[in-house]
């Protein structure tokens, strides 16, 4: 079964892969985090001392749900302390219905075998509209946790969500390890226990990390001396019946991802950039918006990143520039933070510089220069030809 899941490709799921028109139902599950927000009306403790010393996960796996339950071992290294814990609400990224119309999610907590009477939802006022603002500002199960002085507790979460699944191909599921990143030290042991109930070895396309074992009817990973990262984070891919994967693909052909203006071949993904490296996302449909980059029926997801913005300026600078100035900044909020665009007399300026950037033809460009005035940001004049630029 090991080498049937290494051998299926199937297409990974990122956040920001969420955020373009892929349309998906996720069937996401997260660790407990300490003091998990910081907005008005929530208060937060700050850094803790209390540490997770193990977890144990269980997933009950079926076609069309999952069971969770997980045991968290916490214990406080330091002085008396209440804290404000959460776990992430997951339903929320579902941006259409599950075809499970009866489907109930219920959410326990239990502390030394006591539940938790008293489960506090916040929903942060965001604009749902804007994907990526929703991501950072998700709704969250919160609850009060008094920890005495030393004191060790067995935190119990159970909870059940409706299948993940990519428009017209596969279904999935996703346990994040990386938000129990915030708990004192590492986590000494993770286990990770996937329990096949109704889903047979040959429907599962692929599973991620790649450390796991195969016990039966088992997915089984563990981990040791764990400081969780997105690296670590569970992903299994199925299918519904066997070979519905391979009809949804004939009937609709995978999108071709193009980053920067390359082709990203095969299976590759850019799983490794941050999504607030991600400048814009822009979905091509139709032969004459994806001619440039493919020849046949699938869309193009056409992205950039911030640093290809600049790099490009860079360019710009080096063959338009008389003053040869080199920029200087240590990331790309650094660098928006440092330095302003003018041309024809407007300002552009974060996000929206970079923008601009993209948009500039260096055959339409006479000259660029570069201005230093105290207590300003450094402007970059940009003058197209047969046009003046009044600083």
């Amino acid at each position: 079964m090991r080498q049937l899941i290494k051998n299926h490709e199937m297409i990974k799921i990122t956040l920001f892969t969420l955020t373009i028109t892929i349309i998906c139902i996720s069937n996401v599950f997260a660790d407990i985090a300490p003091n998990p927000i910081k907005a008005k009306g929530i208060l937060s403790s700050g850094n803790t001392n209390i540490r997770m010393v193990s977890e144990r996960v269980i997933v009950d796996l079926y076609k069309d749900s999952s069971v969770v339950e997980c045991h968290f071992l916490m214990k406080n290294e330091g002085k008396k302390q209440l804290i404000n814990i959460g776990f992430p609400e997951m339903n929320f990224h579902h941006f259409k219905t599950t075809s499970t119309s009866d489907f109930e999610s219920r959410f326990f907590v239990h502390e030394n075998e006591k539940e938790i009477q008293l489960i506090n939802f916040y929903t942060p006022n965001s604009d749902l509209s804007k994907k990526q603002e929703m991501y950072e500002k998700q709704p969250w199960y919160l609850w009060d946790s008094e920890f005495n002085e030393g004191e060790t507790k067995i935190i119990k979460v159970r909870y059940s969500l409706p299948f993940g699944v990519i428009k017209n191909c596969c279904r999935y599921f996703t346990y994040l390890l990386n938000t129990g990143s915030g708990w004192k030290g590492s986590i000494d042991t993770a286990e990770i226990i996937i329990n096949l109930k109704d889903i047979t070895a040959d429907l599962i396309l692929e599973a991620t990390p790649e450390n796991y074992k195969i016990e039966e009817n088992q997915i089984i990973w563990k981990f040791y001396n764990l400081e969780p990262t997105t690296n670590d984070d569970i992903k299994i891919n199925y299918e519904p019946s066997k070979g519905y994967n391979a009809k949804m693909k004939l009937q609709k052909p995978e999108p071709t991802f193009v980053l920067n203006e390359q082709i990203l071949l095969g299976k590759r993904f850019i799983d490794s950039i941050p999504i607030d490296e991600i400048l814009t996302i822009k979905v091509l449909k139709g032969l004459e918006e994806t001619k440039k980059y493919t020849s046949g029926k699938e869309d193009v997801i056409l992205m950039y990143t911030k640093g290809y913005a600049i790099d490009k300026l860079k360019k710009l600078i080096i063959s338009k520039s008389s003053n040869k100035h080199t920029l200087a900044y240590e990331s790309s909020s650094d660098f928006l933070e440092k330095y302003e665009l003018v041309i024809d007399q407007t300002t552009y300026e974060d996000k929206e510089l970079l923008l601009k950037i993209l948009e500039l033809k260096e055959d339409e460009i006479k000259n660029v220069k570069i201005k230093k005035e105290p207590m300003r940001k450094i402007c970059i004049q940009i003058k197209p030809k047969n046009r003046i630029i009044v600083a």
